[in-house]
């Protein structure tokens, strides 16, 4: 740089600084595990990788969160049966803000026209929100609500008018009962069970941990590949985990910039280090989720 006649250059040491400064601001961390079998190795943190993708706007625009009902086209991810009726609906994005309201799974929802019911899945048609749900109803003999689970019905999300804690405070005054007295679950007419979906007096869970933040689910699709460490043609063969994000369009998944790598080892087997991977699949699942650094937020 010097003999191109470059002044006022930064030292080293202002380099240095400068480095671990970006690296504490947007850098991704690595833990250090310890196998089963003895191995070390380290997984880059795929809350931090995830965080980042959800702040950065040139990804987050293609994201998709929800299932997807193309009709006769299918053409992505989100639009497959898989995605759209057969996961298991706790694993999918779990609510709809409607109005400053959110709408969840699993919760009681009183709709404009006074039906109350329950959605158990959420999911897009034609681009409009659309919950497949449950029809509830008021049982005066059991003094409680309930959930008909033996038929579904589809509501799109204008019809619906009042979230679980709104109903619960005006149910008094709309002639319903409480929404949080749900006794049991109706799964053929008149074949009543005991109501164990969730805990009828809090609904979703997600609700509290999420305190007023949008719950998105972040679906991935995880692959491990044997490739060789070394220039020469001798093989040094490592093991390596690499993600990309589920949501994205075909046409954007396999950019190097949307695969994202978690970890390597020429000594570590492949079901060793995947422990550590899961491991930060269940901190991140069980825990609180995973929130974007509001610094990227876009």
């Amino acid at each position: 740089m010097l003999a191109l006649g470059v002044s006022n250059l930064p030292t080293e040491r202002q380099m240095d600084i400068v480095d671990r400064a970006l690296q504490n601001a947007c850098g991704i961390k690595s833990f250090r595990y310890l196998g089963r079998q003895g191995h070390v190795y380290y997984v880059n943190d795929l809350a931090g990788i995830i965080a980042q993708e959800m702040s950065n706007p040139s990804v987050r625009k293609h994201l998709h969160f929800y299932p997807e009902d193309g009709g006769p086209r299918l053409s992505e991810t989100w639009q497959a049966e898989k995605w759209l009726r057969e996961t298991d609906s706790s694993l999918l994005t779990p609510a709809v803000r409607k109005d400053s309201e959110e709408f969840y799974v699993l919760e009681p929802a009183l709709l404009q026209d006074g039906t109350v019911c329950m959605p158990f899945r959420w999911f897009k048609r034609n681009g409009i929100h659309v919950a497949r749900a449950w029809r509830m109803h008021m049982d005066p003999a059991d003094s409680g609500w309930h959930v008909q689970t033996f038929t579904e019905l589809e509501v799109e999300e204008s019809r619906f008018l009042l979230s679980f804690p709104s109903l619960a405070l005006q149910a008094n005054q709309l002639g319903y009962m409480h929404p949080s007295q749900i006794v049991g679950e109706e799964i053929s007419p008149g074949e009543v069970d005991p109501w164990t979906k969730t805990n009828a007096a809090v609904g979703n869970p997600w609700r509290a941990k999420a305190k007023g933040k949008r719950v998105l689910a972040f679906p991935i699709w995880l692959y491990c590949d044997d490739t060789s460490g070394n220039q020469s043609k001798k093989w040094n063969k490592h093991n390596s985990f690499l993600f990309t994000a589920a949501g994205l369009p075909r046409k954007y998944t396999h950019r190097e910039t949307n695969v994202h790598f978690l970890c390597t080892s020429n000594t570590a087997p492949t079901l060793e280090m995947l422990e550590g991977i899961v491991e930060q699949l269940e901190i991140a699942e069980c825990g609180h989720g995973i929130v974007k650094k509001r610094k990227w937020c876009c």
